[in-house]
């Protein structure tokens, strides 16, 4: 038994003993395999999650066939993407009124993030706007009640002193 008097939790009180919790042991279902039962209607060439560690000497063949496509898709990507900046550069160095000069529009190719990166920036716009009022209704919040308490209230407005001497020199 722990007695602790400064510290309280939710198994305590102050000044009366501390019993931790019983230790309680999960038992967790059996995981079932859907794509082998039927459940999902998949292709059976393909091994489910499962599957997979058994066929993993099969996969380690297969590996340096798709690690090859997989390099081809990247050579086929940097000669477009070489083409794409060269067309850039080419259109870039036409000058300003000349009627084959594309638009940078033009070059834009992934239309979708595109659409996205102007959602997201008009939703920034639109928070970074609405607390800008917000600040600003606050600004003109306490103006008003400054103009109130000091200008209003001024039985003489605009009215300065002045000291007509000039400083004595010490």
């Amino acid at each position: 038994m722990l007695h602790v008097s400064s510290v309280v939790t939710p198994y305590s009180t102050e000044g009366m003993p501390v019993t931790p919790p019983q230790p309680r042991t999960i038992s967790w279902p059996a995981a079932e395999d859907e794509a082998a039962s039927g459940a999902e209607g998949g292709d059976d060439d393909e091994p489910t999650v499962l599957e997979a560690p058994a066929a993993g000497a099969v996969a380690v063949a297969a590996g340096g066939v798709q690690r090859a496509a997989t390099q081809a898709l990247l050579g086929q990507r940097e000669v477009l993407r070489e083409r794409l900046l060269g067309l850039i550069a080419t259109n870039g160095a036409k000058e300003e009124g000349d009627p084959e000069k594309l638009e940078a529009d033009a070059f834009i190719i992934d239309l979708e993030q595109q659409a996205a990166w102007r959602k997201d920036g008009d939703a920034r716009v639109a928070t970074l706007r609405a607390q800008t009022e917000k600040d600003n209704l606050g600004k003109e919040l306490l103006t008003d009640r400054y103009r109130v308490e000091f200008w209003e209230s001024m039985a003489t407005k605009v009215r300065v002193r002045v000291r007509v001497s000039p400083d004595p020199e010490p």
